[in-house]
């Protein structure tokens, strides 16, 4: 059950890369990732608002980090989220949705096998067994052979070292913030946390670069391209109930048939 879900979510992704990758085209990759942050803050800002019992998650929050029984690093899982946004817009529209997918699985499935031998999860370890291997071999090969064979895109090597580098950011949030949704015991709060962290990141960098001439603070012109933070706020929801209990490689394989 829980690798359909990450299948579900690897489909919600390419959506969203497509989508982001049209937002930076019209303006520029920063601004793409404030459109997408903010929009996702909006949708549970909303959710917090009609619904009282979600806020409760957030004192929950506060006493494990009191308690030390939630590392304060945990937190911090919103960053690979933000990263990958701004690498969709750098890098999607110039690799196509194939290249670019099959190089963020390869960064979520190596990355998942570091991560799960880490305890990131906080479920415990879960050491590189031979299959899990194999299988993860096997998942960047099927996705691999798909996306080479299709003939979609430029073979620019940076911007796949880029998505790689998303995928591997991708492995790491999805433990950091299963650990948040361990101690918040709320889906909305673990999602708050890490937009707001993602907004504020984002905002200071559009804010450095508004004497360069950059798109500042847009909004898109078609209503359509704000549906990439609606798709990355449902993949996102799901990833803090999955990635604890298959952990972060099952969760990376099961994305990348998705994709």
């Amino acid at each position: 059950m829980l690798v359909a879900v990450a299948i579900g979510m690897g489909a919600l992704i390419s959506v969203q890369s497509r989508v982001s990758a049209a937002l930076a085209d019209e303006t520029d990759v920063y601004n793409a990732g404030w459109v997408t942050a903010m929009t996702g803050a909006v949708i549970l800002a909303v959710i917090l608002l009609v619904a009282p019992r979600t806020r409760r998650g957030f004192g929950r929050l506060r006493a494990g980090l009191r308690a030390r029984t939630l590392p304060w690093w945990a937190l911090l899982g919103g960053l690979g989220g933000m990263f990958f946004v701004v690498a969709q817009g750098t890098a999607a529209s110039v690799l196509g949705l194939a290249l670019f997918s099959m190089a963020v699985v390869a960064g979520q499935v190596v990355g998942g096998l570091v991560f799960d031998s880490l305890g990131a999860a906080g479920g415990g370890r879960r050491r590189p067994t031979t299959l899990r291997v194999l299988g993860s071999v096997l998942a960047i090969a099927a996705v691999s052979w798909g996306a080479l064979g299709g003939g979609e895109g430029d073979l620019d090597v940076l911007l796949l070292v880029l998505a790689f580098a998303a995928g591997v950011g991708l492995a790491g949030a999805a433990g950091l913030t299963g650990r948040v949704q361990a101690a918040s015991r709320s889906v909305v709060t673990t999602a708050m946390t890490n937009h707001l962290l993602g907004l504020t990141v984002i905002v200071l960098i559009v804010l450095a670069l508004l004497p360069t001439g950059s798109s500042g603070f847009r909004l898109p012109s078609s209503p359509w391209l704000y549906l990439g933070a609606s798709s990355a706020r449902s993949a996102s929801r799901s990833a803090r109930s999955s990635s604890v209990r298959s952990g972060c490689c099952s969760w990376g394989s099961g994305w990348s048939r998705g994709s």
